[in-house]
Parts: structure tokens; sequence; C-alpha cells
């Protein structure tokens, strides 16, 4: 198994077992979502595009796995580069740029790294077409990514 599969798997295998049906529905379709648009903001802006991929699958995973909303980035952000170390694909300085974009996800009026704010961008940008809200898309991301 190569290391989107394995991190695809132990994603959705967790949001798998969520027993509220919209909620879990919630998990697996942001997470995709996430990891799409993430990767189609790091292409266009010169980032890796695997890495935002797997860092836009990842970035609600506290958050969803453990039903942790208080502090879920902080902590996702450890389990994450825990699971990503284990899995033994990983180099150590992808780890931690996975790791930083998870950890400052939720920091929506601060500037971070590139990376970093394509993986706001990519969750800010989810959040709104969930909401129904497609109007104001270039504008979200004009603010995240100018």
């Amino acid at each position: 198994m190569d290391r989107l599969e394995t991190v695809r798997a132990f994603v959705f295998q967790a949001y798998a077992s969520i027993q509220d049906d919209a909620l879990r529905h919630l998990a697996i379709a942001h997470a995709a979502e996430c990891a799409a648009i993430a990767a189609l903001l790091a292409d266009r802006y010169g980032e890796n595009e695997e890495l935002a991929y797997i860092c836009g699958l990842c970035h609600d995973y506290y958050r969803f796995a453990y039903n942790g909303v208080k502090e879920h980035a902080q902590k996702g952000a450890l389990l994450i580069r825990k699971k990503l170390a284990e899995s033994g694909h990983f180099k150590e300085s992808e780890i931690t740029m996975i790791e930083t974009g998870i950890r400052h996800h939720s920091e929506k009026t601060k500037r971070h790294d590139r990376f970093s704010q394509i993986i706001k961008c990519a969750d800010a940008l989810s959040q709104s077409m969930q909401e129904g809200n497609t109007e104001n898309l270039t504008k979200l991301i004009a603010f995240y990514l100018p």
C-alpha cells in the first residue's frame, strides 16, 4: 500500500465508524473536499500537491475521529504526526509540513507559510460550499492567498 492509500485508509476507516449518519457524511465529504481543493490550490501556488491533499484529508481528523472540537487543530497535528511517522512512508520534513498545516488551519485571521494558508483556504472553501454559499469563493481565495 502506498502512502496516499495508507492515509486514506486510516482516515476513512475512522470516519466510517461514526455512529451519527449526518456527522459521518459531513466528515467524509469535508475531508474529501478539502483534500481535492488543497491539491488544486497547491498546484496553482507551487506547493506539493500530494502533501496538500494528505493534509486536507487529515486536517479535521481529531475533530471527527475523536469527537474533539476543543483544540482539535493542535491535538490533531500531534496525532497525525505520530500516525505518519509510524507509517514509514514520509520524510521528517514532509511530516513537519503536514503537521504545521493542520496546526494552523483553524487560525483563520493569522498569516502563516503558504502551505498552511492553502490548507486554511481549502477548509474555508469547503465550509462555504457545504453551507451553500458559493458567491464569495473568489474573495475567500484572495483573502487567504493574495
